[in-house]
C-alpha cells in the first residue's frame, strides 16, 4: 500500500463530515453580522453544539476523495461508518468496487487492513501522533467526523484554551498557545456551523480545510464538499472530498473481520 493512500485516509478522517440524503444545497458565505453583542468562547461553543445535533450512528455509504499534487492526481471511493464512542470504520475502494483497504478505530487502538496482501497492523494513537506531529485521540477523530469542535490541548477545554474574535461575517476561535509552532483556528459561520479549520504559522495558512457547500436537513446544516489545501515548504497537495450518500442516527452493525485470515505485520510494512 502506497504511503499516499494512507495520507488520503488520514486526511479524510481529519476533513470529512456528515449529511443526509434529503437536502437543500446552500452556500456557506454569509455576510450577515453574527450578532450585535460580542459572544464569549463559551457562548459560541454552546451555540455550535446546539446547532449540531448529536450523531450516534453515521453511515456514509458513498464518498469520493480526489487527491492531487504537483506531479499526479487520482481519486478513490470510500465509505465511513461510525458508532459513537465505540468504533469508526473507513473502507477504500480504488478498483472495481472491491474493498482493498480498511481503517478501523476503537477508543484504544487503530487497525489497518490490507486486504489485497492479506496483512494487517495495529497500534496505539501515539503512532499517528508522531506521524502528524500533534497528539491524536479517538475522540478527536470522532469529533472531526461528526462536526464537533475539539481542543488540540487535551488537558483543557476550548473555553480555556482558545480565544474568540467576532468579525462582520464570522466568528474565529484561536488557540492561545501554539502547537508545534502552529496556531489552531476555527472559523464559524453566523449560524454556528464550522466553515473552516486552519493550522497557521507565522507567514501562511499551512493547512486549511474549507467547507464550501452544506445540506439542510430538518433545519440542521452539514457540509458535503470539503477542500483541503496546504501551503508548506515542500510536498504541497490538495484534497477534495465529496459526500454523496449517507444515513444518520439509523442503527446498524459493522461487519467484523476474521483476523485469522490475515498476517500481522508492522505498520511500516503496510505504509
Amino acid at each position: 500500500m502506497k504511503r499516499t493512500h494512507i495520507i488520503i485516509l488520514l486526511l479524510a478522517v481529519l476533513a470529512i463530515s456528515s449529511c443526509r440524503t434529503k437536502y437543500t444545497l446552500m452556500k456557506t458565505t454569509n455576510t450577515t453580522t453574527p450578532t450585535t453583542r460580542t459572544l464569549t468562547v463559551k457562548e459560541i461553543v454552546k451555540q455550535h453544539s446546539t446547532a449540531n445535533s448529536e450523531i450516534l450512528y453515521l453511515n456514509i455509504s458513498d464518498a469520493e476523495a480526489k487527491y492531487k499534487n504537483e506531479e499526479k492526481s487520482y481519486s478513490v471511493k470510500m465509505t465511513i461508518k461510525i458508532i459513537k464512542d465505540k468504533e469508526i470504520n473507513i473502507s477504500v475502494f480504488p478498483l472495481l468496487g472491491i474493498e482493498l483497504f480498511r481503517l478501523r478505530f476503537t477508543p484504544e487502538r487503530f487497525y489497518i487492513f490490507d486486504k489485497f496482501n492479506r496483512q494487517y497492523c495495529d497500534n496505539s494513537y501515539q503512532y499517528f501522533s508522531k506521524m502528524l506531529k500533534t497528539e491524536v485521540s479517538y475522540k478527536d477523530i470522532e469529533a472531526l467526523l461528526t462536526n464537533k469542535l475539539f481542543s488540540l490541548d487535551h488537558t483543557t477545554t476550548i473555553d480555556e484554551a482558545y480565544t474568540s474574535t467576532q468579525l462582520e461575517d464570522r466568528f474565529l476561535l484561536t488557540s492561545k498557545q501554539n502547537f508545534n509552532n502552529y496556531k489552531h483556528i476555527f472559523e464559524i459561520s453566523p449560524d454556528y456551523m464550522l466553515s473552516s479549520t486552519i493550522l497557521k504559522d507565522v507567514a501562511t495558512d499551512a493547512l486549511k480545510v474549507d467547507y464550501s457547500m452544506f445540506k439542510a436537513i430538518d433545519k440542521i446544516l452539514f457540509p458535503t464538499t470539503i477542500e483541503l489545501k496546504t501551503d508548506l515548504p515542500k510536498d504541497n497537495f490538495e484534497l477534495k472530498i465529496d459526500v454523496k450518500k449517507i444515513e444518520i442516527n439509523k442503527a446498524f452493525e459493522t461487519n467484523s473481520i476474521d483476523f485469522n485470515r490475515y498476517s500481522k505485520v508492522e505498520c511500516s510494512q503496510i505504509f
